[in-house]
């Protein structure tokens, strides 16, 4: 379009040019924020994402520890009769061992251990070995022992399910003396 000098031609193109520029600022303004927009609903979604991912990370992490405290509960269960079953093998009188029904109660006995060992539960090797409060339970200290602080005697054993102790081992320890109360004695007496 020419300008011919009219003023109402140069004031209306002022303000077609005025709008345009306008428009062009309310474009990108607009552009901006619905750039914003986007990012924002692109971060929530990726949030939403790894929100859901850890969900079903944990769900499916307390399914498997649900599982395995039930069997835990029914291992624990198990042992007490496992403990009878022991104590019965071992009052079997001599000339009766050689009885082919006692095999068959021992052999049952040993299935159990099988059993037991496919889901993760072992027997904790106590005898003979440092007294750890985490897979012991002393009943007994003997001062008689040169084995101080050492398992001598198991009186029940003690079992773990996947590493962790679900029965300490009841035993004997072999006490560490103590010589503490020997030095307190002659401080009092100097006293």
């Amino acid at each position: 379009m020419t300008n011919n000098g009219d003023p109402e031609t140069s004031s209306a193109q002022q303000e077609t040019d005025g709008d345009d520029s306008y428009e062009k600022s309310d474009n990108a303004d607009q552009q901006q924020t619905e750039e914003q927009s986007r990012t924002e609903l692109l971060n929530r979604l990726t949030r939403a994402q790894a929100d859901l991912a850890n969900f079903r990370r944990r769900s499916a992490q307390e399914t498997q520890d649900a599982r395995q405290f039930a069997n835990q509960l029914f291992a624990v269960e198990l042992l007490g009769v496992l403990d009878s079953l022991d104590r019965a093998l071992i009052s079997v009188p001599g000339k009766l061992r050689s009885f082919s029904w006692i095999d068959g109660i021992m052999l049952t006995r040993m299935q159990f251990d099988h059993l037991l060992k496919s889901q993760g539960v072992e027997r904790i090797n106590a005898l003979g070995q440092k007294f750890d409060p985490a897979e012991h339970d002393a009943v007994e200290a003997d001062e008689d022992l040169e084995d101080s602080g050492t398992v001598v005697e198991e009186f029940q054993a003690g079992y773990k399910m996947h590493g962790k102790v679900i029965r300490p081992a009841l035993v004997r320890v072999g006490a560490t003396v103590n010589d503490d109360d020997d030095d307190s004695e002659i401080i009092e007496e100097s006293n």
